[in-house]
């Protein structure tokens, strides 16, 4: 009778193939692939099948397919990044620099087949000794990214770094924002630093936008007629449109009458040297020593934009209009205000109220003893002159 081949179970070990009088092994790798090889003595087969499984387990499996003309990581990511940089708006911030990580840590040469989940967990266990873990969550984000397309071109079979590397735990709730007079200061030392940075600092606070919003702020983004600030591109890849206060109208015309650099599109630009006319690009310098001079620490430039929503949230308590005006795609970046604004937190405590027994709300039952009462009055005055 002629074997079924069709049906043979390879994953306890080598078979026997009848019509071809050979031990034959079929290894089924994680990834999906597969290698067969036929012995004539069962003890060698077996040897082998013993062999591969170890690999497997040990993860050493990666290396021995890697070997049939994987990519390597430095041309995986050349790849990659070429597909970023047209893709992503952030790829020099964000995903360069992480790129740049995972090609140190784990080599250049290294087949792309051959990264292992331990080994990027041990990378991301070692950088949480050193970096916050929302930098070190970013990394591991942008290789699991990077794998995901990889996968989607056919250059990759697996992803190590989905599903099985756990995130670190943020502590990013914390909402900063300064008082008025903090503010106040802060806008007086800056004054005094340089003509460009109160203006910078008054918009951003103004409006939420972020600081690279506010840099790169050109004046065909102005429209004084409607009093609108139209940003084509945001973070989120969406257009922002705000609307202009007074106070940003001012700064806006002031810089216009005295310090519009003519030829020049940007509101911010150099006006002398080889980069007149070119948009003020970097202020860290300048805001350590403003924050310094001002006995303000522990506060970002970025944190500007969380003062802003803080102060429009406990001015109007309309969390939408937050969410709207910093342009957040999720309400739930928005809920980090809510505890700011005591009117929300109370409208969302209310619905409470009808979870409640009727006896419970001492408003409610006064007046249905008292309701009660005038019924039971009621009822006694009719028995009466029933009786008369």
């Amino acid at each position: 009778m002629k074997q079924d081949r069709s049906n043979l179970d390879f994953l306890d070990g080598p078979v026997w193939i009848e019509a071809l009088k050979r031990w034959s092994v079929q290894i089924f790798f994680p990834d999906g692939t597969r290698k067969r090889k036929r012995f004539r003595r069962e003890k060698d087969a077996r040897v082998f099948w013993g062999a591969q499984m170890r690999k497997i387990q040990d993860g050493s499996w990666r290396e021995e397919v890697a070997k049939k003309g994987d990519l390597t990581l430095a041309e995986a990511f050349e790849k990659y990044s070429a597909y970023c940089q047209v893709q992503h708006n952030s790829f020099k911030k964000f995903t360069k620099p992480a790129l740049r990580f995972w090609l140190s840590e784990l080599g250049a040469e290294r087949p792309v087949s051959a990264v292992t989940t331990a080994q990027i967990e041990e990378a991301k266990l070692r950088e949480a000794k050193k970096l916050r873990p929302a930098t070190v969550n970013k990394r591991v984000a942008v290789l699991r990214a990077c794998y995901s397309w990889l996968e989607l071109q056919e250059l990759a079979k697996t992803n190590p770094a989905r599903g099985r590397i756990k995130a670190l735990k943020e502590n990013n709730e914390l909402v900063r924002y300064l008082t008025p007079a903090q503010f106040q200061r802060l806008i007086e030392e800056a004054a005094k630093l340089r003509w460009y940075l109160a203006p910078i600092l008054i918009i951003a606070h103004q409006t939420g936008l972020r600081r690279g919003n506010v840099l790169n702020l050109k004046w065909s983004d102005c429209d004084f007629n409607l009093r609108l600030i139209r940003v084509a591109t945001s973070k989120n890849g969406e257009p922002i449109a705000l609307g202009m206060d007074d106070t940003v109208y001012e700064q806006l015309m002031e810089i216009d009458r005295k310090r519009r650099v003519p030829d020049s599109d940007h509101v911010f630009a150099h006006h002398e040297g080889p980069q007149r006319g070119q948009p003020i690009r970097d202020i860290k310098n300048s805001w350590k020593t403003v924050t310094k001079n001002a006995g303000i620490s522990n506060f970002r430039l970025h944190d500007l934009r969380h003062s802003c929503a803080s102060l429009i949230l406990m001015k109007t308590g309309n969390l939408m209009l937050v969410k709207d005006a910093l342009a957040h795609k999720s309400i739930k970046s928005t809920l980090r205000y809510a505890h700011l604004s005591p009117e929300y937190m109370r409208e969302q405590m209310r619905v409470l109220d009808d979870t409640l027994p009727f006896v419970c709300r001492l408003k409610d039952a006064k007046a249905g003893k008292s309701q009660q009462n005038v019924i039971e009055i009621s009822n006694t005055e009719e028995s009466v002159k029933a009786t008369r």
